[in-house]
């Protein structure tokens, strides 16, 4: 008796299922078409000058796109007949459950992706209007007296080259995915006398850089955008960029998002075979130490014209956008791996992985790379008081 109760509870399952599964389907293909539109125009205004009326007028328009589409969707009578014959459809591919959960999985897909691209909207709309749920400000902790920052190639970056005078050979060391905490707090370690230093000259607060490296390159030197749009160096900066901040780069580039350039410089890395030394010699963007100093007087110029460091970082990802949703989330994103590096847990976990991997101490590994800082010139650098002279 128990089994054959069991087999009637399965099969009212079953066809209960089955008979909510055109309605379950039929709304959540309405709530992925919602929400890709509003994330549309979500994009459309984070991605533009408008004005802020005119975004109003966009999202006004975009919401009464949505609640008529909707609405002829669910009831209208001029719609039922694209209803019905959808139904049919659906009805058809319902016969095969393969195809059917196959179907019903991709909407629910549809629905997860587009609600996450959302949700950064959401949690700053969530700031602006609750404005104790906003994260801390970053805030320096020293205040060194520093030049006004300045877009003129400073004469110190013609005393800081690249010498081998201390080289180790790193050949078949392994590290963690580059995609997760462990792997770039694994890459970016390796800088941190360097960083640390250009922080201190320039007054950041500690651990911005590094945050910035872990967001932009995962701490590769030599790793170029995924895009190939031409930025380069640990900090991901165009070439158009570069040139204004007095960087010498190698070819051309006239253009942010520059696909010419970024064949250029895979080129010049493949001829350099990925060295960082070689690299250097064609393009400063590869010199560390020239290419985080170029960016920390970006973030500088940022705060000096908003009025905070975090307006700085968002100055940095794009000048004329601070404040909107493409440069927050980049903020947000920045201070959080910012975040993992400086927490224990998460370097002793970097630490344990990599010893797995190796079988000899991360300590080892990373003061190897610390001892090779001065390779970059940063003795010089720390000597100067006036980083334009």
């Amino acid at each position: 008796m128990v089994v054959h109760k069991r087999s009637k509870i399965g099969e009212r399952t079953v066809k209960a299922l089955k008979w909510a599964e055109p309605a379950i389907d039929k709304y959540m293909f309405i709530a992925a078409a919602d929400l890709g539109l509003f994330y549309g125009a979500a994009e459309w205004i984070d991605r533009s000058d408008y004005s802020d009326p005119t975004n109003a007028l966009i999202i006004a328009g975009a919401t009464a796109v949505v609640t008529s589409l909707s609405w002829a969707a669910s009831i209208s009578k001029t719609a039922r007949p694209i209803r019905e014959y959808v139904g049919r459809l659906n009805r058809k591919v319902d016969r095969n459950r393969k195809a059917s959960w196959i179907k019903t999985g991709a909407l629910a897909a549809s629905i997860a992706f587009t609600g996450s691209e959302l949700n950064p909207y959401f949690q700053q709309m969530r700031q602006d209007i609750f404005p104790r749920a906003r994260d801390p400000p970053l805030v320096a902790t020293a205040k060194p007296q520093v030049p006004q920052v300045t877009r003129e190639r400073p004469k110190a970056y013609d005393d800081v080259g690249h010498t081998n005078g201390i080289k180790y050979d790193f050949t078949g060391t392994k590290l963690a995915h580059k995609s997760g905490m462990t792997g770039r707090i694994q890459r970016t370690l390796r800088w941190k006398p360097i960083y640390t230093a250009v922080e201190e000259a320039h007054g950041l607060p500690t651990g911005t850089l590094a945050g910035m490296i872990m967001q932009e390159s995962y701490g590769d030197p030599v790793q170029p955008n995924a895009t190939d749009d031409g930025g380069l160096g640990v900090v991901h900066i165009q070439g158009t960029t570069a040139k204004l901040y007095g960087l010498d780069i190698y070819g051309s580039s006239n253009r942010d998002s520059d696909r010419n350039h970024g064949q250029q410089i895979r080129e010049m890395l493949q001829r350099c075979n990925y060295d960082t030394a070689c690299a250097e010699k064609y393009d400063d963007r590869a010199h560390i130490l020239k290419v985080l100093d170029a960016a920390a007087r970006i973030v500088r110029e940022g705060k000096e014209k908003h009025g905070s460091w975090d307006a700085g970082i968002e100055y940095y990802r794009a000048p004329g956008k601070v404040g909107k949703n493409l440069t927050w989330r980049y903020l947000r994103d920045v201070k959080a791996w910012r975040e993992g590096i400086q927490d224990m847990d998460s370097r002793n976990k970097a630490a344990a992985d990599f010893e797995n991997r190796n079988g000899y101490s991360f300590d080892t590994y990373i003061s190897k790379w610390h001892s090779m800082s001065n390779n970059w010139g940063l003795k010089e650098y720390a000597k100067r008081t006036d980083l334009n002279r």
